[in-house]
C-alpha cells in the first residue's frame, strides 16, 4: 500500500454553496472562472465520438455557469513530456483552474515491455518496475512545471482499456496499476484532488473504442469536474478522490 494512503478522503457533497460561489472562493483575484483541460485524448476526444456524439469539452461547456469559461489545450495522442513542450505554454493567462489527464499514450508506448516474454515472474516485475520509474520521473517533472503556474490543479488516473475478457486486458490493467500508483503518489505529495478514471470507467459504454472515452464517458468525466468545482476546497491542502 502507498504511504499516506490514509489521507485520501472520499468525495461527498459537504457544502450547499452554489458552483459559482464555490469556485470563485478559490480564485486569487476574483476573476471569472476559466477551466483549462490539459493532457491527451481523454479530454480531446471529439474525433472519436463523431457528429452524433458529444465531446468532453462540449459536455463541460454545457454544464458550467454562463459566467465561466472552459478551454481545451489537451492534444490527442500527446504524452507526459509533451505537456511541457506543447501545452503548458498555451495555457491562457486568465486560466483559474487546471484539470490534467495524461499518461495513457505513455502506457501504450511501453507495450513492448509489458508484452515481452520473460523467464520468471521476477523478471516481469523488474521490467514493470523500470517502466514505472521512467514514467514517475517524467510525470513528476511535468507536474512540477505545471504547478509553477500556481493554479488550482486536479489530476486524473489512467483508466483501464476495454478489451473484454482477454489476456491483453489483463496485461494492460496490471501495467496501468503501476503507473496509477505513481500518479496517486504525486497527488499525495502535492496535496492535489484526483479524478479516479480507473474506477469511474466501469462500463463498455464509457468507451468509444477500446481506449477512448465515449459520449457517456465524457459525461462522467465532466460530472466529476463539476463535483470538484462545487465541493473541493483548493485551499485545504488535502488529497481527495473523486470517482
Amino acid at each position: 500500500m502507498l504511504k499516506g494512503l490514509a489521507s485520501l478522503i472520499p468525495n461527498a457533497s459537504k457544502t450547499s454553496r452554489s458552483s459559482v460561489d464555490a469556485a470563485m472562493s478559490h480564485t486569487t483575484s476574483g476573476q471569472p472562472v476559466h477551466i483549462v483541460l490539459v493532457g491527451d485524448s481523454i479530454f480531446d476526444n471529439e474525433v472519436y465520438v463523431g457528429r452524433s456524439g458529444k465531446s468532453v469539452i462540449k459536455h463541460l461547456n454545457d454544464k458550467i455557469p454562463t459566467e465561466w469559461k472552459a478551454s481545451l489545450i489537451a492534444i490527442d495522442g500527446d504524452v507526459v513530456e509533451g505537456v511541457i513542450r506543447r501545452q503548458i505554454g498555451r495555457i491562457p493567462k486568465d486560466a483559474t483552474h487546471i484539470f490534467l489527464s495524461i499518461g495513457g499514450n505513455d502506457a501504450l508506448g511501453a507495450q513492448g515491455v509489458t508484452s515481452k516474454s520473460v523467464g520468471s515472474v521476477a523478471e516481469a516485475l523488474i521490467a514493470l518496475s523500470a517502466v514505472r520509474k521512467r514514467f514517475k520521473n517524467s510525470y513528476d517533472e511535468m507536474l512540477k512545471q505545471l504547478l509553477k503556474l500556481k493554479l488550482p490543479t486536479t489530476i486524473c488516473t489512467i483508466y483501464n482499456p476495454s478489451y473484454g475478457d482477454s489476456p491483453q486486458q489483463t496485461v494492460a490493467s496490471m501495467g496501468l496499476t503501476a503507473l496509477n500508483d505513481a500518479i496517486i503518489e504525486a497527488a499525495l505529495r502535492n496535496h492535489l484532488p484526483v479524478i479516479d478514471l480507473k474506477t469511474m470507467f466501469s462500463s463498455p459504454k464509457d468507451y468509444a473504442n477500446p481506449i477512448e472515452p465515449s459520449t457517456q464517458g465524457g459525461d462522467k468525466i465532466t460530472d466529476a469536474i463539476m463535483r470538484i468545482m462545487n465541493n473541493y476546497d483548493f485551499n485545504s491542502q488535502k488529497t481527495e478522490i473523486f470517482a
